[in-house]
């Protein structure tokens, strides 16, 4: 009798140490990206690409398949319901630069996803779930405008450079309720930093990167939700030179005064939108 208690318990072990779990046993991923970037927050295109890595206790471990689920919510994607994308099965080793070819995304609108792979060594393995937020996709998705001081009048010129110190403007907001989300789309050139409720918004310096500004213009994505409270709040921010005005008198292109758009989306519980812009109630000094 106990012999056949061993046996059996024997048997039980080699049968689960065959059976790989979701997630589990040899593969762990690593660098789950979309475009090339961790849980990134707006991606401004329309088709994103996925890659990642995995590594393995077992020698000579390879990817002969995977297959990408992705979902508008943690939920969707855990149940497998409502999936925007699944690529199903595919019989491939690539794991870098997948391409997106779900339904259409949205603007200012959170995704996530994860990746199933198998093995030549008939393992299948899970990742956890990442995500990502798109972008202001369309031109005609931002209802701000530019804004700024067109005033000169602190405008000097020593040793041939200029000099004009930096502006500040802000404006002033009520939100109904702690957000369910709140994200902000801004750029300031030459250079900005933002402030919420006295909080410094992100860690960028001289953001966004200079460029030539009379074909493309940058602009920063960052999520606030943590900053916005019930009730009154004012967003602030300092905007400087940077590459925008001409450093010096002669010799250096320049593109104007410094100048902000910014577009606030705070998104509460129920559903509705309050949609902040910079435009001519902003304080400028």
């Amino acid at each position: 009798m106990n012999q056949k208690v061993i046996l059996l318990s024997l048997l039980l072990v080699w049968l689960t140490g065959c059976t790989t779990n979701v997630g589990t046993g040899s593969v762990r991923f690593t660098d789950l990206q979309t475009e090339m970037r961790e849980n990134p927050e707006g991606l401004g295109v329309e088709k994103p690409r996925f890659s990642w890595k995995f590594t393995s206790d077992k020698p000579d471990v390879m990817q002969k398949a995977y297959r990408i689920e992705v979902a508008a919510s943690e939920n969707e994607l855990k149940s497998g319901s409502g999936l925007l994308w699944n690529s199903g099965r595919v019989d491939s080793d690539q794991s870098v630069l997948v391409e997106y070819a779900g339904k259409p995304l949205e603007s200012g609108k959170k995704y996530f996803w994860r990746v199933t792979v198998w093995t030549n060594r008939d393992e299948t393995a899970q990742s956890d779930i990442r995500y990502w937020s798109a972008a202001l996709l369309k031109d005609s998705d931002w209802k701000a405008q530019w804004i700024g001081l067109n005033d000169t009048a602190n405008l000097k010129v020593e040793d041939n450079r200029t000099i004009l110190p930096a502006r500040y403007l802000r404006k002033e907001f009520d939100a109904v309720s702690k957000p369910r989300r709140a994200v902000l789309y801004v750029s300031g050139v030459g250079s900005s930093v933002c402030y919420i409720n006295g909080n410094t918004v992100g860690d960028d310096v001289f953001g966004p990167l200079p460029t030539w500004y009379d074909a493309s213009v940058p602009y920063l994505t960052y999520d606030i939700t943590s900053f916005i409270k019930k009730g009154a709040n004012a967003i602030g921010v300092a905007l400087g030179n940077g590459r925008y005005l001409t450093m010096r008198e002669k010799g250096m292109f320049g593109f104007g005064l410094p100048r902000l758009i910014a577009q606030l989306d705070i998104e509460y519980e129920n559903g509705e939108h309050d949609i902040i812009v910079s435009d001519g109630t902003w304080m400028a000094s």
